[in-house]
């Protein structure tokens, strides 16, 4: 099942995630496809919300803004579920440039961008889902 959905008004979520202690609505893209389509073709994300990407392992995730029509942010997670690195308002034309975390993740989350900003988030955040 492909949950993805181009408003915030059809933002269809399926897990819920807390990073310091801010509540996050998210769709999770954890097959090959859902990956690679991401958040391209969406007008937006809304604040408390977001698309969590899955992997099987832990690596180095790298993430580019191909077919984006809005900034976001970029955050990494270790198989810990803890920050290991963000990257804040990613614009769309910054592709082809890939952003990639600092040490191996599991898990990226993606959100509004100044949601790092504003929420403080850092290296060595815990998060939980």
């Amino acid at each position: 099942v492909l949950f993805f959905a181009v408003t915030a008004s059809s933002f269809l979520s399926d897990k819920r995630l807390f990073l310091n202690d801010h509540k996050f609505d998210v769709t999770t893209a954890d097959t090959a496809k859902e990956r690679e389509n991401g958040l391209s073709g969406w007008e937006r994300v809304g604040e408390g919300q977001g698309m969590l990407f899955v992997y099987t392992d832990a690596s180095q995730y790298c993430m580019w803004m191909k077919d984006m029509k809005f900034a976001i942010d970029i955050i990494w997670l270790d198989s810990n579920k803890k920050v290991i690195s963000t990257k804040e308002n990613a614009t769309p034309d910054t592709y082809p440039e890939p952003f990639c975390p600092s040490g191996d993740a599991r898990y990226v989350l993606e959100v509004s961008s100044g949601t790092v900003s504003r929420l403080g988030i850092k290296s060595g955040d815990q998060t939980n889902f």
